[in-house]
């Protein structure tokens, strides 16, 4: 089993980290006294995967997945957006619980079958301790939802993603970028366009938002490759101050980089 994987320090960081830092890499998880590792596999291009010492697959999961991990409680929450369906998927793991697939090729070719385009999806060949899904859609910004006690144990949830319908067709916007914020303990669903950062023309081929965090302050920080961090306004749809010229060291990276490319 050993060819089917390989541990690659520069994978996508996924795991999303609601505090003073925006971003950390993959979370380790811990089962029984054991930790269990992230690596690649050469089955697939979207997947990575969870595996023990001994190269024992325990879950698949694909890019845009958000974790949150409880190391103390053993437990790992995971959460996805399909914009397709506007259907959000919050999910919480024990992870002591997490039993092997004896088959690891199948189940990789099998994750790889029901990978569609961007849509999010992961899977652990466990139960869950409780698993919800509710529609997300821009014609209501702000809902109430009773979020189960058993998520109260994370104060909130932020990620970014995007949302077809943010605006009307009367309003000239080049994305539908939008945080989506998760406030679990006051049992509310809010969704934050990112006005300042749709409403420009940009390459959006090189050139997206993918981390959001609060700082020490309260405020939200976005980021993403190409575009340094900004700290939004009390609306959470405008940054606070100007955005820099877009953005002389980050356009000559782009030049740069298609200039490579061409050749």
């Amino acid at each position: 089993m050993e060819s089917l994987f390989c541990y690659n320090k520069n994978m996508p960081r996924l795991y999303i980290e609601t505090h003073e830092t925006t971003v950390q890499s993959f979370p380790e998880i811990i089962k029984g006294g054991d930790s269990l590792v992230w690596a690649t596999t050469n089955l697939s291009q979207f997947a990575h995967i969870l595996k023990d010492n001994n190269n024992n697959l325990f879950g698949i999961v694909s890019p845009e997945v958000y974790f949150v991990n409880f190391p103390k409680n053993r437990e790992l929450l995971l959460c996805t957006y399909n914009s397709k369906e506007y259907s959000l998927r919050i999910t919480l793991f024990n992870t002591d619980s997490f039993i092997l697939f004896y088959d690891a090729k199948s189940a990789i070719e099998s994750f790889n079958s029901k990978i569609e385009g961007s849509i999010p999806y992961f899977n652990f060949n466990t139960n869950p301790i409780i698993e919800i899904h509710f529609k997300i859609t821009p014609q209501s910004l702000s809902v109430d939802y009773p979020f189960p006690q058993e998520l109260k144990i994370q104060n909130e949830l932020l990620f970014l993603t995007k949302i077809p319908g943010l605006y009307s067709a009367e309003e000239k916007v080049y994305c539908n970028s939008a945080i989506i914020h998760l406030d679990i303990q006051n049992d509310k669903i809010n969704i934050y366009p990112q006005d300042w950062f749709n409403k420009k023309d940009r390459d959006f081929d090189m050139v997206t938002l993918t981390n959001v965090g609060r700082a020490k302050n309260g405020r939200l920080i976005v980021s993403g490759p190409y575009i340094k961090s900004y700290m939004l306004n009390s609306t959470n749809r405008d940054i606070k101050g100007k955005e820099e010229p877009y953005g002389y060291k980050y356009n000559k990276r782009i030049l740069n980089y298609k200039n490579k490319t061409a050749k």
